[in-house]
């Protein structure tokens, strides 16, 4: 069941972030360039949501790279472009994590992998990723991720088109999300 959550995740949220998206030709963005009081709406969720889903593909498979000494620096998106692997940085050539998405940026990803069986101990998240879609979306990470179990929370902040939110309120909303997304 998870597996099927995990795959329509994705698609769920791209449905949504471009009927969302899709407002008068004013706008320059789907998270209105006013709100300065970093409220956490319907599409500041779905924008992190996206972005949290690929971090979380990426991850796994930089975990399975990094824990198996294997001779890899790409991994290629579910729809198109990749993620370079460069020492610490994950570099996004228009990964795209859904049809009609793109991820354009640079993250500096520390990950001691070197023993996953016992746990892979809480790690820094930082740099900035440009979301394309209808509209381009820039977030930026400045954050610490803790690893329990298939889980994933955080501390620090996340700025959505220079709008600083609390990661852990924005993990807990898209968490929130993709439990009654999934009927729970």
């Amino acid at each position: 069941m998870r597996t099927l959550v995990n795959k329509s995740t994705p698609l769920a949220l791209c449905v949504i972030l471009v009927c969302t998206a899709c407002g008068n030709d004013e706008d320059s963005s789907p998270v209105a360039a006013v709100n300065e009081d970093a409220v956490i709406t319907g599409e500041v969720v779905l924008l992190f949501g996206t972005l949290l889903q690929s971090f979380n593909e990426v991850f796994t498979g930089v975990v399975l790279i990094k824990a198996n000494n294997l001779d890899t620096e790409t991994l290629d998106g579910p729809n198109g472009g990749q993620v370079r692997l460069s020492g610490d940085k994950w570099i996004m050539e228009d990964y795209s994590p859904a049809e009609g998405l793109a991820l354009n940026g640079t993250l500096t990803v520390p990950i001691d992998a070197s023993n996953v069986a016992s746990g892979i101990p809480p790690f820094p998240v930082t740099g900035t990723v440009n979301v394309v879609g209808a509209t381009t979306t820039e977030i930026g990470l400045d954050i610490v991720v803790t690893v329990d179990g298939a889980d994933l929370s955080s501390t620090g902040t996340v700025s959505i088109n220079g709008i600083v939110f609390d990661a852990t309120e924005l993990f807990a909303a898209v968490n929130a999300a993709q439990a009654a997304a999934a009927g729970g």
